[in-house]
């Protein structure tokens, strides 16, 4: 609003008008980022079944491999020394 009064803008109501302008213009850039968003997360979230069951006939394999052994899991951070300790 100053930088409008600042032009010499100074009747109200076409201040306000200017004003309402500002926060449509706002709201369209709102509304186009939310929709660049929501096509990026659709790419995200597709689901291949193909590679789901891709998936699942893995894990069956590599649960007949370690059926019957004693399995270790270590996890941790970066540098923790999980490699050192094997």
């Amino acid at each position: 609003m100053e930088r409008y009064e600042n032009e010499g803008i100074k009747n109200p109501k076409i201040l306000s008008e200017l004003k309402d302008i500002k926060k449509i213009t706002v709201l369209e850039k709102l509304l186009v980022t939310k929709n660049i968003f929501q096509k990026i997360l659709l790419e995200f979230r597709k689901f291949h079944m193909e590679k789901f069951f891709d998936f699942c006939e893995e894990v069956e394999r590599v649960a007949e491999i370690i059926a019957g052994k004693d399995i270790y899991f270590m996890m941790g951070t970066t540098g923790c020394g999980k490699s050192t300790t094997i």
